[in-house]
């Protein structure tokens, strides 16, 4: 479910790399927002041994490719462990902002309600990738 979402909309995002990056978040924030027990499954080996369920595990290895896949297009003039180590920071600033929307940290100290959660990680999603338009990316 994840992987199909984020490969739809990074398919139908031709435009900039950083732009590209800012949707694969905002598809993976917004997965989680809309599905938390799902996302939660995926991601949390140490509630739910996911290597017991093997269309979750599915599920996540395939998330995680369609990232890479896409960051593979977007930079491919860079050296695979460039690529590779991008594509860990997305996922970890990804998942990350989706774990601290989720579990409430993020909107608490943002001084937020949970009904403004979409709205907080818009903001943070932006703030994150004008930083990589500055660093030329």
């Amino acid at each position: 479910m994840l992987a199909q979402k984020l490969s739809h909309s990074l398919n139908k995002c031709v435009s900039s790399q950083k732009r590209a990056l800012g949707t694969a978040a905002r598809t993976y924030v917004d997965f989680a927002l809309l599905h938390p027990g799902y996302f939660r499954v995926m991601f949390r080996s140490d509630v739910v041994p996911i290597e017991n369920y093997p269309e979750a595990l599915h599920s996540a290895d395939a998330a995680f490719g369609a990232l890479v896949r896409t960051i593979d297009r977007r930079f491919a003039g860079k050296p695979p462990e460039v690529r590779r180590n991008l594509a860990f920071a997305c996922w970890a600033f990804m998942h990350g902002l989706a774990t601290l929307l989720l579990d409430g940290p993020l909107t608490r100290r943002a001084g937020n309600s949970k009904g403004r959660q979409e709205e907080l990680a818009g903001e943070v999603i932006s703030a994150f990738t004008r930083q990589l338009g500055k660093n030329n990316m």
